[in-house]
């Protein structure tokens, strides 16, 4: 090997093994791979209501940290947890179920573990509720009508999608939600069936790392309150 094609050797693997120690040095989170934790108490994100109780489904990734012992706990929700809309509810064994706002709470027999990631699923077509854990289907034990958003009778109620819990946006500014979720969620999807704009409702992929809000695809701004904590995701 010439004195020049070896300065060549040399120079190409000192450039390799800067790229490699660049390549195995990044964190974790360094391709936007985040989510957000809340607290079980006080913690929650909000977004404007979506205008539909039908043909809807909602899809995230949950790990769920445990009991609080609040009698249930909010993971994402659309409408006013007391009086309008619906969303995903687990009780404080994990059971999961939709929570009806002021109507029902029916469940199924699916259990979240904790400390564990699971994709939940929970939805209203043709007037009809299903939930998916993990995309196994469970039957529910009812199937209520839900009100629909803007029919509940108190006009101080202001409807928003929740991240976090289902009441967090409650009468009394400043009060803190009743049945938040202890845990961290990821990937936080709400779809239509039927034309637009009824598709493609929102998707946050919660990949923002920092900051007291999340941006969807569509430009949705979830506002958080309460400093919940931004951690690793799900993964992709």
């Amino acid at each position: 090997m010439t004195a020049r094609n070896h300065t060549r050797f040399i120079g190409s693997m000192i450039i390799g093994s800067i790229l490699l120690l660049m390549l195995t040095s990044r964190p974790a989170t360094a391709d936007g791979n985040f989510a957000l934790a809340f607290n079980g108490t006080s913690q929650f994100g909000d977004a404007p209501a979506i205008p539909f109780t039908n043909n809807l489904w909602m899809d995230v990734k949950v790990n769920w940290n445990g009991s609080t012992g609040s009698g249930g706990q909010t993971v994402l929700y659309n409408g006013h947890s007391g009086c309008t809309g619906w969303g995903v509810f687990l009780t404080d064994s994990g059971q999961l179920g939709v929570l009806v706002g002021g109507v029902d709470i029916p469940l199924s027999t699916a259990i979240l573990a904790p400390g564990e990631w699971h994709s939940v699923r929970v939805s209203r077509v043709d007037e009809i509720f299903s939930l998916e854990l993990d995309g196994v289907e469970y039957p529910l034990s009812s199937n209520p009508s839900p009100t629909p958003i803007g029919g509940c009778s108190n006009p101080a109620v202001q409807e928003a999608v929740l991240v976090g819990n289902g009441s967090g946006v409650l009468d009394t500014p400043g009060s803190s939600p009743g049945d938040a979720y202890n845990g961290v969620v990821d990937s936080v999807r709400i779809n239509g069936i039927g034309k637009p704009p009824k598709a493609g409702l929102t998707f946050w992929h919660l990949d923002e790392g920092s900051g007291a809000t999340a941006t969807d695809i569509h430009g949705k701004v979830l506002t958080l309150h309460f400093d919940p904590q931004w951690v690793p995701g799900h993964g992709k």
